[in-house]
C-alpha cells in the first residue's frame, strides 16, 4: 500500500506533462488585467518608453535564464521566447520539457524582473502579474512563424493604437472611433497624417514593431588570455521578419550556449 506522500505524487504525476524533446519550444508570456494596470500607473498613450523599458528588461532578463533560448521578443504586454534542446547530441531539455515547470519557473522570472523595475518608476503599490502558457512546434521555420505572427500583430496594434491615441488627443475619442471605424492599417495611417501631421513610420521601431533579444559573441581578455564570450543583446532595431528571413534563421542555428 502507498504511504500517504506517494498517493498525493501520484495526483501531482497525473498533471505534469512534458513536451518531447528536440522540437522547438515556444512561451509565451502575456501581462494579466493590463489595461487596468496601465491605468493605475497613467502609463502615456499610445507609446509609455518606462512601460516598455521596463518590459525591455524583464525580457532579457528571462531569456538569459532560461536554458537553451535562442530569441527573446517582446510588444506591448507579451513577451515570447524560442527555446531549442537539441544543441548537441548530449543535450538535454530545460526542466525535461515539463509544461507546468516551464510556465511557472518563467512567469515568475518576467513577474519577478518586471516588478523590481516597476518600483523604480511606480512604487511598491502597483504591483504587475504575468501568465505564460508553452507549446512546441514541428520545426524551425514554424518557430520563425511564431514571431511574424507576433510582430504582425505588433504593427497592426500600434497602427491603430496611434491613430485612436493621437487623433483622439485633436478632435476627441467619440470622433475619432466614428473616422477610424472600417479603416484598414493603411488608411489608419492616413487618418493619422491628415489629423495630426504625425507619420506612422517616423515612431521609433521599437514601438512599431517591437524589440528582440539574442547571444551575441564578442572578443575579451580573462587574466591576460584571449578568449571569445556570449552575452544578451537588446535589439530596438529588429527587422521585419517577413522581409529579412536570415536575420531569425541565423539566430536560431544549433550551436554552443556559453556563458
Amino acid at each position: 500500500m502507498k504511504n500517504l506522500g506517494d498517493r498525493m505524487k501520484g495526483y501531482e504525476q497525473s498533471y505534469d506533462t512534458s513536451i518531447m524533446s528536440r522540437v522547438p519550444i515556444i512561451v509565451r508570456v502575456d501581462g494579466k488585467s493590463f489595461s487596468k494596470w496601465t491605468k493605475k500607473i497613467n502609463a502615456k498613450k499610445p507609446f509609455d518608453l518606462p512601460l516598455s523599458e521596463m518590459m525591455v528588461e524583464a525580457m532579457r532578463y528571462t531569456a538569459s535564464n532560461i536554458e537553451g533560448c535562442v530569441f527573446g521578443y517582446t510588444q506591448s504586454d507579451e513577451m515570447t521566447f524560442v527555446i531549442r534542446n537539441d544543441q548537441s547530441l548530449e543535450s538535454t531539455p530545460w526542466f525535461g520539457n515539463r509544461v507546468q515547470k516551464i510556465c511557472s519557473v518563467v512567469s515568475s522570472m518576467v513577474t519577478a524582473s518586471f516588478n523590481l523595475e516597476n518600483v523604480r518608476y511606480n512604487g511598491v503599490n502597483n504591483i504587475a502579474h504575468f501568465d505564460a502558457r508553452v507549446f512546441a512546434v514541428p520545426d524551425v521555420q514554424e518557430a520563425i512563424n511564431c514571431l511574424i505572427w507576433r510582430q504582425n500583430d505588433a504593427v497592426k496594434n500600434s497602427i491603430s493604437a496611434s491613430c485612436y491615441y493621437e487623433v483622439a488627443e485633436k478632435i476627441g475619442k467619440k470622433t475619432a472611433r466614428k473616422l477610424m471605424h472600417g479603416l484598414n492599417q493603411n488608411k489608419q495611417q492616413e487618418l493619422l497624417f491628415q489629423q495630426t501631421g504625425i507619420n506612422w513610420n517616423d515612431y521609433p521601431v521599437k514601438f512599431k514593431r517591437g524589440v528582440g533579444t539574442y547571444r551575441i559573441t564578442y572578443d575579451t581578455v580573462i587574466d591576460g588570455n584571449e578568449c571569445v564570450r556570449s552575452k544578451w543583446k537588446v535589439d530596438e532595431e529588429i527587422p521585419i521578419f517577413t522581409r529579412d528571413t536570415e536575420f531569425l534563421y541565423n539566430l536560431f542555428k544549433v550551436g554552443d550556449q556559453d556563458e
